[in-house]
């Protein structure tokens, strides 16, 4: 029976079991697919299954563990125990570019060879395989593409190869080349405004029914149901254009509430005396516990004592209040004829 191991990826590891041990299987995708992000959770399951891994990438290896750490797999303690290789290209591939030269020398790829061999390598990511396989001959495309995939099967290693999406019939050959000899070949989707990021397995051998595209979240690899995804890309897309309504509303009209009028004390004064003497004063019988209005509006709970006594009427004065007002006059104790004044009176 041949042996298989798990990828990280759940769409894959539920649907197929796995990926095959000690092959070679391709992920393609376009700029911002969820490559690398592929690449980091296969490097995190062989690291679970006490796999040594080698990951060999164009991005500088401190970038690449900022990138694993924002999904959350700590690589740090796995490279300082020796059970995690980052390497860069650069860093290891000496010559790359020669003229004359169809592939890479033959000293990187031995040199690739011996690292993996001095460090029991189980599982390799190349993020990205072009610089393996890129030749000038399309004639010996298929030739080095053959020979190339299967180096890394007679290593024993499981090795994730990824390459960028086609955009020209050079490179719709070089994927279909590699396609025709490894087993498994996965096609990615970038995310987009109002769809997710879709994950397609378009070769599984042995297998005939693999399915269409499936909507997966970039972070953790899992699917996702797509009618929720678009229940919550229309509310989000309702409440940005309701914030946007709510900006153009001009300031003066954002409250349906005017202002209060402001009174000076003189004219707070005559309204209530013209209040007063339109309606006479509730009896105290009949006013219990009952609730009034202030002229200005506050809610007040009537007294519960009162007086029997009849208020004294109050003078009058005119002032120079606004025409209709009656003011009620400061009442002064008038000084006796009998008690002496004083010499400014």
């Amino acid at each position: 029976m041949i042996a298989k191991t798990l990828s990280g990826f759940p769409i894959i590891d539920d649907s197929f079991g796995g990926i095959f041990s000690n092959r070679s299987f391709l992920v393609c995708g376009p700029s911002s697919s969820g490559k690398t992000v592929f690449g980091l959770r296969f490097t995190q399951q062989g690291l679970q299954q006490n796999e040594r891994c080698l990951y060999l990438s164009t991005i500088m290896a401190n970038d690449l563990s900022i990138c694993a750490e924002s999904l959350g797999i700590e690589l740090g303690p796995s490279i300082d125990s020796g059970d995690l290789t980052l390497l860069e290209y650069e860093s290891f591939i000496h010559g790359n570019g020669a003229p004359g030269l169809d592939m890479l020398p033959p000293e990187g790829f031995d040199q690739l060879r011996d690292i993996i061999h001095a460090n029991s390598i189980e599982r390799v990511v190349l993020d990205t395989v072009l610089p393996w396989v890129s030749v000038k001959q399309p004639d010996r495309m298929a030739e080095q593409i053959f020979s190339f995939t299967r180096s890394f099967d007679r290593l024993g290693v499981t090795t994730m190869l990824t390459l960028p999406k086609p955009v020209s019939n050079m490179s719709f050959r070089l994927k279909k080349s590699i396609e025709d000899v490894v087993p498994i070949s996965v096609l990615l989707g970038a995310e987009s405004p109002g769809h997710p990021a879709t994950v397609q397995v378009v070769k599984y051998l042995g297998e005939k029914k693999l399915g269409g595209k499936t909507a997966y979240d970039l972070g953790n690899g899992k699917e996702i149901d797509e009618e929720a995804f678009a229940a919550e890309m229309e509310k989000a897309e309702s409440e940005k254009e309701l914030s946007e309504e709510l900006k153009e509303i001009p300031a003066s009209s954002k409250s349906s509430f005017r202002s209060r009028p402001s009174f000076s004390p003189i004219q707070r004064e005559a309204a209530r005396m013209e209040k007063s003497q339109s309606s006479p004063p509730p009896s105290p019988q009949n006013l219990g516990d009952k609730k009034y209005e202030d002229y200005d509006g506050e809610v007040k709970r009537s007294p519960q004592r009162f007086s029997t006594r009849t208020p004294e009427k109050e003078e009058t004065v005119t002032t120079g209040a606004p025409k209709g007002a009656r003011l009620s006059s400061i009442w002064k104790p008038h000084p006796s004829n009998d008690e002496p004044r004083s010499s400014n009176d």
